[in-house]
Parts: C-alpha cells; structure tokens; sequence
C-alpha cells in the first residue's frame, strides 16, 4: 500500500499540471474567439495562451516547491 505523503505529492502535482493544461487551453479558445469576434489576428491568441502558460508555470513551480518543503 502506498503511504498517504506520497499519495498526497502525486495528487498535488497531478492537480498542479491540471490546473495549467486547462487554463492553456481555455487561454488559446478565448484568445481565438476574441481575435474572430474583433477580426484583429492572433493578437489576443498569442497573448491569453502566453499569459495562461505562464500562470500555469508559476502555479506549477508553487506546488512543487511546497512538495519538496514537506519533504525536509
């Protein structure tokens, strides 16, 4: 069986990458209606997918310091 500290790293970090691959995804379909809605390129794509990537990174880089802390 496998111990709960690690169950709960796994989750956390599951949760985490999660969390970044839908908001990428969210970023890129309202970046592409709003470019179709406004009929200016991919300015507002480039930017919500950037802006959700990076969000996504940090939260990501968060969740995994917190993991290596509880570590120690």
């Amino acid at each position: 069986m496998l111990n709960p500290s690690t169950v709960r790293k796994i989750g956390l970090t599951f949760a985490a990458i999660t969390q970044m691959a839908i908001t990428v995804v969210l970023g890129i379909f309202l970046g592409g209606w709003l470019d179709s809605l406004h009929s200016i390129g991919p300015l507002f794509l480039f930017t919500l997918s950037l802006g959700a990537l990076v969000f996504g990174m940090t939260r990501l880089t968060r969740t995994l310091n917190q993991i290596n802390q509880d570590e120690r």
